[in-house]
């Protein structure tokens, strides 16, 4: 059985945000690392029962990421590819929820054109 695409975009959506968690912790030390990341974990219980609304939030965060990824990249020269790097995943998964958000508003009409038609074609029957 395929999956959606929207269920794909999710589970990029969720692969880059652990990255960009590990890749945050590593250039910046464990413990900078981990108070950086906080912010993803407000949005993770949601994004695990595939929230859209949670998703749409969540994109904000990334938004804001790749600011910061792109501002300290630029400022810190010696590690300007590292920076470069994070705020790349950081866009990845911002697109990846953006299309997880459209697609699975997408599935939502379908399923519910579909229950409609059911319905309707069960009434006339009758």
């Amino acid at each position: 059985m395929s999956q959606s695409p929207a269920r794909w975009a999710l589970i990029v959506a969720l692969l880059a945000q652990l990255s960009l968690a590990l890749g945050l912790m590593l250039w910046s030390g464990w413990i900078a690392g981990a108070v950086l990341s906080a912010p993803l974990l407000l949005t993770l219980p949601g994004l695990l029962r595939s929230r859209p609304r949670a998703a749409a939030y969540c994109g904000y965060l990334m938004i804001l990421y790749v600011a910061m990824l792109l501002a300290e990249a630029y400022a810190q020269r010696e590690r300007y590819a590292v920076g470069l790097t994070l705020a790349g995943i950081a866009a990845l998964s911002f697109i990846a929820l953006i299309l997880f958000v459209r697609w699975s508003a997408r599935d939502r009409a379908l399923q519910a054109y579909v229950v409609e038609r059911t319905e309707s074609s069960a009434a006339a029957e009758r």
